[in-house]
């Protein structure tokens, strides 16, 4: 796929995300981590290359092309106030019609995975998906190291990246992602506490 499809299918993901996220619109954070989730357990060709970053799975590319996108008029970011501070909110552009229609195949071939992604992690806050994204991340590092850990070692690990968060909200999401069936670089199951 050329560099150009890339940077389309990029702006028509970013488009897809913030439609679908109409009743609670995505901050950069938030898009961020569903474009790292839907590259990363859908497969979504995206390009990216996510690190681990302060806020969890990290690409600057997703911010060039939401840039982009809001030049094009696809989107509009605005700052807005909030309780720790600011952040963003990213909602349809005057063009989002426009470039749907240019990427329109690439689309509806991801459809489902837009789906997943929107129903599964669409609701969440960035701080959620913050954790979420580094608890799915240091998973996916252990699996290309071909290392398996136990449950306790994944928190731990967390923990270290994250010391703020307290031990039993990392359990709960590692406990959720278990459900979920996204964690793939845990020991056997039968070792899984709960």
């Amino acid at each position: 796929m050329s560099d150009q499809a890339y940077s389309w299918n990029r702006l028509g993901l970013i488009a897809a995300l913030v439609e679908r996220a109409a009743e609670q619109p995505l901050g950069r954070t938030a898009l961020v981590k569903l474009a790292y989730l839907l590259q990363t357990f859908r497969r979504v060709p995206l390009g990216y290359d996510f690190r681990l970053y302060t806020y969890g799975p990290f690409d600057a590319e997703v911010l060039n092309d939401l840039a982009q996108a809001q030049s094009l008029q696809v989107v509009e970011v605005k700052i807005v106030s909030n309780a720790v501070g600011y952040g963003y909110d990213i909602r349809p552009g005057t063009n989002i019609e426009w470039l749907k229609r240019h990427v329109a195949s690439w689309l509806a071939e991801h459809d489902e995975a837009l789906n997943w992604v929107m129903s599964e992690f669409g609701h969440r806050s960035a701080s959620e998906l913050e954790l979420i994204g580094t608890i799915l991340y240091v998973d996916q590092e252990n699996l290309k190291q071909s290392q398996r850990v136990s449950v306790e070692n994944l928190i731990q690990r967390v923990r270290e990246i994250k010391p703020h968060i307290a031990e039993e909200f990392v359990k709960s999401k590692v406990e959720e992602l278990i459900e979920k069936r996204l964690l793939l670089g845990l020991e056997a199951a039968e070792d899984i506490p709960f």
